[in-house]
């Protein structure tokens, strides 16, 4: 739905999501707990924001408070 509008979707995974349950899954993302997973969002928004067919104003629609923080980096 939010692709045919022209919007770009993305969730970053990173390397403490893959292979383990949900429930964990959902514990880090709402901590934010791992320096390593922290990095890896990190990296993976500096990556989005360098992209030609990214605005940076436009990347706070639907994100939290820590990824808006992200993003002025």
């Amino acid at each position: 739905m939010l692709l045919d509008q022209g919007y770009l979707v993305v969730k970053f995974d990173h390397r403490a999501s893959t292979a383990i349950s949900k429930e964990l899954e959902n514990h880090i993302l709402n901590a934010m707990s791992g320096p390593i997973e922290r990095k890896d969002i990190v990296d993976g928004i500096k990556w989005l924001k360098s992209q030609p067919y990214t605005d940076p104003i436009d990347l706070v629609s639907g994100v939290g408070v820590e990824e808006v923080v992200l993003l002025l980096i």
